[in-house]
Parts: structure tokens; C-alpha cells; sequence
């Protein structure tokens, strides 16, 4: 979506410029309504993520910036 595009995105970029390596970045996010793309985000930007809670259709994600 649009939203994902212009705020989401840029804020996971801009989050990862301030973090020091080992730093972590934690996000609820309701998993049917793009939760899997921010996943897949994670997935890329920050080479993984955790699933630190899961319920009513929402997950608590964690995602921490690894060396290069």
C-alpha cells in the first residue's frame, strides 16, 4: 500500500541508521493487514526478525541490526 511505501518503509531505513550493531528495533504490527510484507522487510533490511508475541491477529516483532 501507499502508506507501507512512504512510512514504513523509510522509517525501518532511517531506524537502521541509528542503531549500533546489536541494537534493536520492536514493532507490533496486525499480521493480516501487512504484517507479512513488513516481515519480509525485516527479513531483508535487517537479515531476520523474532515473533516475541502473537494474538487477536497481532505479532510483536523484533528485528536487531547485525554487523555487516
Amino acid at each position: 500500500s501507499a502508506g507501507f511505501k512512504k512510512v514504513v518503509k523509510p522509517l525501518l531505513e532511517e531506524a537502521k541508521r541509528h542503531l549500533k550493531i546489536g541494537g534493536s528495533i520492536q514493532l507490533v504490527v496486525r499480521w493480516a493487514k501487512g504484517g507479512k510484507a513488513l516481515a519480509s522487510l525485516l527479513e531483508k533490511q535487517y537479515g531476520g526478525y523474532t515473533v516475541l508475541a502473537k494474538g487477536g491477529g497481532y505479532r510483536v516483532l523484533k528485528s536487531e541490526l547485525q554487523p555487516p
